[in-house]
């Protein structure tokens, strides 16, 4: 079940880090994800080691 945030000009899309070290996983996760319009997938991680890195980077956006 995907749980959509709540629309109108005020309300940012929800920002994902997507972690998984199976391609296939992400690319279906991302699929999934590019379907709604609330959610922006912001960056992806192949291993838990990378997620830190990516977090790090993603703080000022």
């Amino acid at each position: 079940m995907i749980l959509t945030p709540p629309r109108g000009p005020s309300v940012r899309p929800a920002r994902v880090l997507l972690a998984d070290d199976e391609a296939m996983v992400r690319a279906g996760v991302r699929a999934i994800l590019d379907t709604d319009a609330g959610i922006t997938l912001v960056a992806e991680a192949t291993a838990a080691t990378h997620v830190r890195g990516q977090l790090t980077l993603g703080c000022d956006n």
